[in-house]
């Protein structure tokens, strides 16, 4: 399936991805890009990286009462967060 810009030169795909209570990643599955992303789930978490997801665009997915996952580099997280992020054991979850 080709991306939403029409671009026959860069395929589209929508990723499925299960993860535990945690929000640690299970497994995922790979769907056409013509996929409807709603098929069927109980719940619809948006992912995004801070580029894209803007505090505007967040406060209005919590207003929506939508679950979502920003990624951010260790970076630019306090020192004390990143030690207890990396100290988490997620092997028996």
């Amino acid at each position: 399936s080709y991306s939403k810009n029409k671009r026959d030169d860069l395929s589209q795909v929508v990723l499925g991805l299960r993860v535990n209570s945690l929000g640690m990643p299970l497994t995922f599955k790979l769907y056409l890009g013509n996929t409807y992303e709603d098929s069927g789930q109980s719940s619809l978490t948006v992912v995004g990286d801070a580029g894209v997801l803007s505090e505007k665009n967040l406060s209005v997915l919590e207003q929506r009462n939508l679950f979502y996952i920003v990624g951010a580099g260790l970076k630019s997280i306090p020192k004390s967060l990143q030690e207890e992020i990396l100290t988490i054991d997620f092997t028996n979850e």
